[in-house]
């Protein structure tokens, strides 16, 4: 999941307070009217990419489609395109690269790991500018997904190469970035050695099929974060018994070791059909806010030549089972997807907030056992298991 860079616990909250009011209204809508309220959602576009330090480049791009890559930084461009969306779903472009499914066929000729020279390639480009107070910290451009392998370039410097078409590929461009006005050119080919692993039975459709933006971060900043929700059940009646959380943070630094270590993080967790008001982990026997320590792990991050140092923290939390208004926590499952908001803030010294991500949260335990897939203790089976991010008229560029 893209980081969402909050400015604030404050701000992370009235994010998902927001986002939640948003998307249950346009549920609401396509109940109402299935039809007409899909097709006012689509037209509304998406809830947004980030927090408040996150700039969105999605909208129209200029865009020229080629029949095989053109050599070096594409110069040229005949016509607009939305971002993100799939070329072969645009009326003025699929009669020259229609969409096509397969299923155990390869979709060009075999040799490995060699692609048809023929090879559809979509140019983009766009023009941005970014707050001043930005160009003094951290900033990351950020593709959310691009189908099947892109090369990309920043005021005519190039930035690098993503390939794998389901991940997002970030690019530091901290020192590429100007003051004014920004270019970034975006150079998709179809087909990659790598299409040769993602071959399956779908549509295949190209281009920037999820969102793009820029987000800033601080000079000490929250660089990654794995949750963990370990449950515990009576070995007797497989009732729950207690529920765990356990979060490891990643800490990246461009100061000095002694300056990432007066940082602390904070978690905060709230359900997320409350309204926000009452932090589960806001209590006594919970130790909710952690010292940063340094981490010898130094990990190689492209384009970034300023990282110092890297701090870690690591929670094991006994989460209460009962709130104090009487509410259990409630366990995650498919016909009950219950969730909860969690907000990591990294604080400096004096206890103030200098960078802030947050994440939904589901308790939930799955294992095997006697050839059973057990969620939460409870025997289930599964029918249908092949599902691809497919949408009846915008293909791969799936809304909320």
């Amino acid at each position: 999941l893209p980081l969402k860079a909050h400015a604030s616990l404050a701000h992370a909250v009235g994010y998902w307070r927001d986002r939640i009011k948003a998307v249950e209204a346009e549920a609401r809508e396509i109940s109402k009217n299935p039809k007409a309220g899909l097709s006012s959602a689509r037209q509304k576009g998406r809830l947004g990419v980030g927090g408040e330090n996150v700039l969105s480049l999605n909208g129209q791009w200029n865009f020229k489609l080629h029949d095989a890559p053109p050599r070096g930084e594409p110069a040229e461009y005949d016509d607009v395109i939305e971002v993100p969306s799939n070329w072969q779903l645009q009326d003025r472009f699929s009669s020259r690269d229609p969409p096509h499914y397969t299923n155990f066929e390869y979709p060009f000729e075999v040799n490995m790991p060699r692609v048809p020279e023929k090879n559809p390639t979509g140019c983009y480009r766009t023009t941005f500018s970014v707050d001043s107070n930005w160009r003094k910290e951290r900033l990351v451009l950020h593709f959310a997904g691009v189908d099947s392998a892109f090369y990309c370039w920043l005021n005519g410097i190039f930035l690098g190469y993503g390939q794998d078409s389901r991940l997002a590929s970030e690019f530091d461009i901290s020192g590429t970035c100007c003051d004014g006005k920004n270019t970034l050119v975006v150079k998709v080919m179809k087909w990659c050695d790598g299409s040769y692993l993602e071959d399956q039975d779908h549509w295949w459709l190209s281009g920037i099929y999820r969102d793009v933006c820029i987000y800033t971060k601080p000079s000490e900043y929250i660089w990654d974060y794995h949750i963990r929700t370990p449950l515990h059940f009576s070995r007797d009646s497989q009732e729950l018994e207690g529920v765990g959380l356990e979060v490891e943070v990643k800490i990246h630094g461009c100061r000095t070791v002694e300056m990432l270590e007066t940082c602390s993080v904070r978690l905060s967790l709230y359900p997320r059909d409350s309204d926000f008001d009452y932090n589960l982990l806001e209590h006594d026997a919970i130790k909710a806010t952690l010292g940063v320590s340094k981490d010898k792990w130094k990990p190689h991050v492209a384009g970034l030549t300023n990282l110092t140092c890297t701090g870690k923290a690591f929670f094991d939390i006994k989460v209460p089972m009962i709130d104090v208004a009487g509410r259990k926590v409630e366990m995650w499952t498919a016909e009950k997807p219950s969730l909860y908001v969690l907000v990591l803030e990294l604080v400096d010294g004096s206890g103030d907030c200098i960078d802030c991500e947050s994440s939904l949260v589901g308790f939930r335990s799955t294992r095997v056992s006697d050839r059973l897939l057990l969620i939460n203790e409870r025997p289930v089976k599964l029918k249908g298991v092949n599902r691809h991010e497919h949408e009846p008229d915008r293909g791969k560029a799936i809304g909320e």
